[in-house]
C-alpha cells in the first residue's frame, strides 16, 4: 500500500546484547562517512555496520487497524491453522510444511480477510507451479 518508500541508515555495532546503534541517517553517504571517520574496532574484532531501514513502514495498515495473521492453508484451499501474530510484520511470502500445506504472514482487519489474503496467494502459487511438490 505505501507508494513512497523512504529509507533510513542506522550504524550499528555489535551482537547480541552488545548490540546497539550509534547513529542514524537519511542518506547512505553520510552513514559511510560515520564510518570512515568513527570505526574502530572492539574488542572482539567488530567494526560498525550499516543496516536500511523502512521509515514509517505500514501507515495505512496501522491507520486501517490491520493485525497480523498466521495462516496454514491445504492446497484445496482448506484452512488449517489461523492465529492473529505478535511482533513485527514478517513479509509476504508464502513457505510449505513438512506435510505440503502452504504458510504465510497477512497484514489483514481479521480473521476473514486473511483467509481471504492467503488463498489469494495460494492460487497465485498454483498458477505459477510454485507449490513445493514432494519427491
Amino acid at each position: 500500500m505505501e507508494t513512497d518508500r523512504k529509507i533510513i541508515y542506522a550504524v550499528s555495532r555489535g551482537t547480541y546484547s552488545d548490540y546497539c546503534v550509534l547513529a542514524v541517517f537519511s542518506e547512505k553517504e553520510l552513514a559511510e562517512a560515520y564510518i570512515e571517520a568513527f570505526d574502530v574496532k572492539d574488542l572482539y574484532g567488530c567494526g560498525m555496520d550499516i543496516e536500511e531501514f523502512d521509515l514509517n513502514p505500514f501507515t495505512n495498515e496501522i491507520r486501517l487497524g490491520y493485525k497480523q495473521f498466521f495462516v496454514r492453508m491445504s492446497k484445496n484451499g482448506r484452512v488449517i491453522t489461523i492465529r492473529e501474530e505478535d511482533g513485527a510484520p514478517l513479509g509476504d511470502g508464502i513457505y510449505f510444511d513438512i506435510d505440503n500445506n502452504m504458510y504465510c504472514y497477512v497484514l489483514a482487519k481479521d480473521r476473514e480477510h486473511a483467509i481471504k489474503i492467503a488463498n489469494e496467494r495460494r492460487a497465485q502459487a498454483i498458477a505459477e507451479n510454485r507449490w513445493n511438490v514432494k519427491p
